[in-house]
């Protein structure tokens, strides 16, 4: 939430799931392209290089909003506009107890949870499946 007002946060959350969600699409024949070509190995070595150059691009470029040296004042005072001093860290126990009183958590976890099982079949289950039943 640093980089963006609360006001504008619900947009870039959307925006990360439209991008999660491409990534879920975009991940299975990349990694089916990675093992045909060099192996189940070559595959995990392929995606392991891919995200420790994630990694390094990260490190060497991100910058929070009060150091990042192309970022104006107008834009600064925009993503600052309407955000609250950071919360109080609660103990574990506490804070588990907080989130386990919550409804708007079960109306989340619950059918994420019912999700789950259904998204592993088609991710992992099904294209072995046709892998194996139709070449």
């Amino acid at each position: 939430g640093e980089w963006f007002p609360k006001s504008e946060r619900p947009v870039a959350a959307g925006w990360a799931g439209v991008g999660f969600s491409i990534g879920a699409m975009l991940a299975p024949p990349i990694i089916y392209f990675a093992h045909a070509s060099f192996g189940w190995q070559g595959a995990f070595m392929f995606t392991g290089v891919l995200a420790l150059l994630w990694v390094i691009l990260w490190w060497a470029f991100y910058h929070n909003p009060e150091q990042h040296p192309n970022l104006s004042r107008d834009e600064l005072a925009f993503i600052k506009q309407d955000n609250e001093p950071a919360p109080v860290k609660l103990p574990f126990l506490t804070a588990l107890k907080t989130v386990s009183k919550n409804k708007r958590f079960y109306g989340i976890a619950i059918p994420a949870f019912m999700a789950e099982p259904a998204w592993a079949v088609l991710s992992f289950w099904v294209p072995l499946y046709l892998a194996k039943e139709h070449g």
